[in-house]
């Protein structure tokens, strides 16, 4: 459907703001999976994201009524599905998971807990995930939207998932997860958003400027 809606630009009126930032967001992604450690990680963020596809694809229109998601996807592409994963992971990774990890290392006892796929974690190293990820699941209960508590849990599984790529591959393939995952469902809701008929942009009541599709092409370029 979206499809059909992007393909026929020229008979609808759209709204460009949504837009910004989209092309060179794709651009970044794209010359990120160049290199290896970002492949990898972006590739972990998919995988992450298809046990919760049904549900975010459900919750997806809703969202963008969202006035926190408005905010967002009025803003720069740009901002949320680059600037703010890279900010995150470094303060999350690099400074408070080193701080709990060294807390970690005094209260735990250094015994190995075996993993799935036989993988070897110290207790003190798996709990510094633990409960770096829980933070990282809980400070996004205070986003102002009706959804926040399945973005909690959204956000601690990948929190782990993040953790695990910052220590086995590096910081840049848990930066690209988290980029990877923003994009993921961001990208399609600004596309949604920018594809909205002059119609129903005045069913929602909405005077925000419209602009056919040859001056959105030219917008975007």
């Amino acid at each position: 459907m979206i499809g059909e809606r992007v393909g026929s630009l020229d008979e609808h009126k759209v709204n460009p703001h949504y837009m910004d930032g989209v092309i060179p967001t794709i651009a970044a992604v794209t010359v990120g999976f160049l290199f290896p450690k970002f492949r990898l990680g972006a590739l972990v963020g998919l995988a992450q994201l298809l046990p919760q596809a049904p549900i975010i694809a459900a919750v997806m229109p809703g969202l963008s009524e969202e006035p926190f998601y408005k905010e967002i996807l009025s803003g720069n592409a740009l901002i949320g599905c680059v600037f703010v994963p890279v900010f995150e992971e470094v303060i999350f990774r690099i400074f408070l998971e080193s701080g709990i990890q060294r807390i970690s290392e005094m209260a735990f006892s250094s015994s190995i807990v075996m993993l799935p796929f036989g993988i070897p974690l110290s207790s003190a190293t798996l709990a510094t995930i633990l409960i770096s990820s829980a933070i990282f699941g809980f400070v996004h209960v205070f986003n102002e939207h009706k959804l926040t508590h399945l973005q909690a849990v959204h956000a601690f599984v990948g929190g782990v998932a993040y953790s695990f790529l910052n220590r086995g591959v590096g910081l840049e393939a848990a930066c690209a997860g988290h980029i990877m995952n923003n994009s993921a469902i961001l990208l399609p809701l600004r596309f949604w958003k920018s594809c909205v008929s002059e119609q129903e942009e005045a069913l929602e009541g909405k005077q925000a400027p419209s602009q056919t599709g040859a001056e959105f092409r030219e917008r975007l370029l």
